[in-house]
């Protein structure tokens, strides 16, 4: 939605409920500006590009689901090694990750899944059905394969042999 008023447009790029909505009050010329219109038009047409490229993003409908609990020393470990990369990565465009505390109520999108007793467990989930799921945290070596095998079962990913490329270690950064 983009609004004029008083001098500044305010732009609110609304996203599905996994993003936050973003405000951003972009400041143009003055609302009472008798000036030169076609540049008043300029900076209306620069700003509906930016907020196209803001809210441009690759439209997933998967999701990784890992399950967790306070004091887990497995999730501690996959947070500190795979966790800061993982939103960068291919895998994490297909299938973002979102963190589910296996203790608390389980949203709703999610009734249908088990979170299991153990942390912690990443579930591979499309379309609210689960495709996958991994038990505990293998270490990174072994994460990025079993992850790539349950990213291959989505709809419309064919296996063809290509599996997609494992990112550095950051233990090698």
């Amino acid at each position: 939605m983009i609004r004029l008023a008083s001098g500044f447009v305010n732009v609110t790029i609304e996203t599905d409920e996994k993003v936050r909505p973003m405000k951003r009050c972009i400041p143009i010329i003055p609302a009472n500006w008798s000036g030169n219109l076609l540049l008043l038009g300029s900076a209306l047409f620069a700003i509906s590009l930016l907020v196209s490229a803001l809210a441009a993003r690759p439209a997933s409908a998967a999701e990784l689901i890992m399950f967790e609990q306070a004091n887990c020393h497995w999730c501690e470990t996959w947070d500190a090694q795979i966790g800061p990369a993982y939103p960068m990565t291919e895998e994490g465009r297909i299938a973002p990750l979102r963190k589910v505390d296996i203790h608390s109520r389980l949203p709703a999108d999610l009734a249908g899944i088990d979170p299991g007793r153990y942390t912690p467990t990443f579930v591979l989930v499309e379309n609210g059905q689960e495709v996958g799921r991994i038990r505990g945290y293998p270490g990174e070596d072994f994460f990025w394969g079993l992850l790539d095998e349950m990213l291959q079962k989505l709809p419309g990913r064919p296996d063809d042999g290509n599996t997609i490329e494992q990112p550095l270690s950051l233990k090698a950064i």
